[in-house]
């Protein structure tokens, strides 16, 4: 008697069941075996406290720079104060690199990668106090945002998320550029023996001419009579300073100036002269306490300083002229 077919292909299906469950089961076994990290391939490359870090350096073949924090407070150099939204930005990155599969571990890959002590695209040292906590060596770039990195005295050369350009060694790409912005609410400007004071939390709306005062004026209406000059734009620019970087040759700008509150047109004739150094001052009084001020402009170049701080800073010509408007007060 014949075996019909369907009684064979009945017989078959056990059969297939099983290799098609083997082949399961080594699928599964082989996909955990190539995703499966030996102990050590996915630790940090840089581990470190974020809480009790107080130290970065970052040295490229042409320059350093150095983040220290200090009473809380992350700074450059000479006690400048760093942008604490780039300092955080980069301790994420550093906290997300992992080592992962080394792409090389030869001496010659990493003279390649440009990864080892002679030559290298940026050194990375974290502290905490005087004993370093991490230490990397960024070389060349694989892909976009990517570097190839090694860890000092290690072989292994990793690719990770992190370039560069993220980590300059100038100082104006770390300093806070916001720091001249005077503290607490604007109350009242002065400049020289003119002062001009908010009424009611209100700044006086600037008036198109010369106004007439009364025989005795009041401290009020003194203040509101300020003719041309825009108070309330004025402290807006005052809000929104933002500097360009710390000036050189500090020694020049400490020369003798020549006060710049002449008449409108010995004004526009000191102007002419770009290479006279100008200089103008104003005081801030705000709910936090009085900032002495100074423009300073000389051959075609701006930058201001503050009483409280210790530098002088380049600033932009379109927020010099926005701040010399103060003159204006001279002439109310």
């Amino acid at each position: 008697m014949k075996t019909s077919k369907i009684e064979k292909s009945a017989k078959k299906i056990p059969w297939l069941a099983g290799l098609f469950a083997v082949q399961v089961v080594l699928a599964v076994v082989l996909f955990s075996m190539h995703n499966r990290q030996p102990a050590g391939q996915n630790e940090p490359l840089l581990a470190f406290d974020r809480a009790t870090l107080d130290y970065i350096e970052i040295t490229a073949p042409d320059g350093q720079i150095k983040l220290e924090k200090k009473d809380g407070q992350w700074q450059i150099g000479e006690g400048l104060p760093a942008l604490a939204s780039r300092v955080d930005e980069l301790l994420k990155e550093f906290e997300g690199m992992r080592s992962g599969w080394a792409v090389a571990t030869t001496p010659e890959a990493a003279a390649r990668f440009e990864v080892t002590e002679e030559k290298f695209r940026r050194k990375i040292h974290l502290r905490q106090g005087s004993a370093e906590v991490g230490s990397l060596l960024l070389g060349t770039s694989p892909n976009f945002r990517s570097s190839h990195v090694r860890k000092p005295g290690a072989k292994e050369i990793y690719s990770v998320k992190l370039d560069e350009f993220s980590l300059p060694v100038e100082q104006e790409s770390w300093l806070d550029n916001q720091l001249l912005r005077p503290k607490g609410d604007v109350t009242a400007l002065q400049f020289g023996e003119k002062k001009i004071e908010k009424i009611s939390g209100q700044w006086p709306a600037p008036t198109p001419g010369a106004v007439a005062a009364p025989e005795q004026p009041t401290e009020s209406e003194e203040t509101a009579a300020s003719a041309g000059f825009d108070s309330a734009a004025f402290s807006k620019a005052l809000a929104e300073l933002t500097v360009q970087g710390v000036a050189k040759d500090q020694a020049e700008l400490d020369a003798p100036t020549t006060e710049n509150t002449q008449s409108q047109a010995a004004k526009s004739q000191a102007t002419n002269n770009s290479s006279k150094l100008l200089q103008i001052r104003w005081q801030v009084i705000t709910s936090d306490g009085v900032y002495d001020y100074q423009l300073l402009s000389k051959n075609d170049q701006y930058y201001i300083r503050r009483g409280d701080v210790s530098h002088t800073f380049k600033l932009s010509k379109t927020q010099y002229d926005a701040l010399a408007k103060i003159q204006e007060l001279r002439q109310s």
